[in-house]
């Protein structure tokens, strides 16, 4: 059978009810959850603390997980095997492992982990184990699949989590968190970890906390770096650049991270523009997503306007850039590109070229020849990123 996340999800515990679950999804921070409320579940059924054992697919045989849930002691409060990326395990192990479903008994409990399912074109279906396996826990056990974690949801996610723990989270630190730690559900656990232990005895977290204590992602200090160029500090660009750089980034991922910022903020610009995004929200036509903004979601800024606390930056960026300012930044971006790949030119020092191209944009520098008139008009496909 199938138990809906949704139904577990502000649940501490869940009381195990079979011999066999198989939790499965992309998000591991999530599957990991579940697993450690049904552990809990199986401590509070039994009365004690049952004895866990773990064992890892891509290395694990049917005989270990029939060993393992057989050595328990009846004195005890039973065993929980976990069995992590079961996908992993060879398929000869997987239909081994189905036929000894059925005869597990009653103080074993049996959890799997996997990924999410993925489609198998021979097949013509989507899968998650073997056919045996995945029909065998179907007919015994119970099938929990974790969903997605979407971006939207990871300034919820975090004030949850820290309520939780029994720590109070401003909404606005929540957002600042995710617009520093990024959307990552890991990276996120790992930051309000370090954000609880610094809280203490105060438990509550506020927006200087964050500031202080949040390790800051590629993507924050990109956004750092462009709020640097709108404001015309170069210095500051520079540094935000050195930081991106000393931390071992790659130029072209710099590069790459700086022409998605800015594409965001031409989306930005040109919806604000026409009455389609405020600060009190987002409000966007259908046919001007459909036909004007990309097409690829992660590049779209249609996810990004829907969180206020981002939205407000975003508009407070897109204000600070005329539109000759965006497109000299997205050519300039695209001529950098062009000769990191080789296309045009040949970069022998592919630091010094961000860091003219920084200085450039941030200086307000016009490249020498040509002119842009004060209005928005077409940039080239490859610019555009469409």
């Amino acid at each position: 059978m199938d138990l809906p996340y949704l139904k577990i999800s502000r649940q501490k515990k869940v009381v195990p009810d079979h011999t066999v679950y198989l939790v499965y999804g992309r998000e591991e921070v999530l599957v990991e959850d579940v697993v450690a409320k049904l552990v809990a579940g199986a401590r509070e059924a039994a009365g004690g603390d049952p004895d866990v054992q773990a064992l890892h697919g891509s290395g694990a045989k049917c005989d270990q997980v029939a060993d393992e849930l057989a050595n328990f002691s009846l004195m005890g409060a039973g065993k929980v095997v976990i069995l992590r990326a079961a996908h992993q395990m060879r398929a000869p192990e997987q239909a081994r492992l189905a036929a000894l479903l059925p005869r597990i008994g009653p103080g074993s409990l049996l959890i799997l982990t996997a990924d999410e399912a993925s489609y198998d074109s021979r097949a013509r279906k989507k899968r998650i184990l073997s056919d045996k396996l995945e029909t065998a826990i179907r007919g015994v056990g119970v099938l929990i699949e974790v969903p997605a974690f979407r971006e939207q949801d990871a300034e919820r996610w975090v004030v949850a989590a820290a309520k939780e723990a029994g720590v109070t989270m401003e909404p606005r630190a929540a957002a600042q968190m995710v617009l520093l730690a990024g959307a990552d559900l890991t990276r996120l656990r790992n930051e309000l970890e370090k954000l609880i232990a610094y809280a203490g005895a105060t438990k509550s977290v506020s927006v200087a906390d964050v500031n202080l204590v949040v390790t800051r992602s590629p993507e924050a200090t990109v956004f750092e770096l462009i709020d640097a160029i709108g404001d015309r500090r170069p210095d500051t660009a520079l540094t935000a650049l050195k930081v991106l750089l000393d931390s071992g980034e790659a130029e072209p991922k710099i590069l790459a991270l700086v022409a998605r910022q800015l594409r965001l903020i031409w989306q930005t610009k040109y919806l604000a523009e026409r009455g389609y995004l405020k600060r009190s929200g987002a409000q966007v036509p259908a046919e001007v997503v459909r036909d004007v903004l990309p097409k690829d979601r992660s590049a779209s800024v249609m996810i990004q306007v829907q969180r206020p606390f981002l939205r407000e930056k975003l508009l407070r960026q897109a204000g600070a850039f005329s539109w000759d300012a965006l497109h000299r930044g997205l050519e300039r971006v695209l001529a950098a590109d062009l000769a990191f790949k080789g296309i045009e030119g040949e970069v022998d020092n592919p630091r010094l070229v961000l860091e003219m191209l920084v200085l450039e944009l941030a200086s307000g520098r016009r490249p020498t020849g040509g002119a842009y008139r004060e209005k928005a008009r077409p940039l080239s496909r490859e610019a555009a990123g469409r």
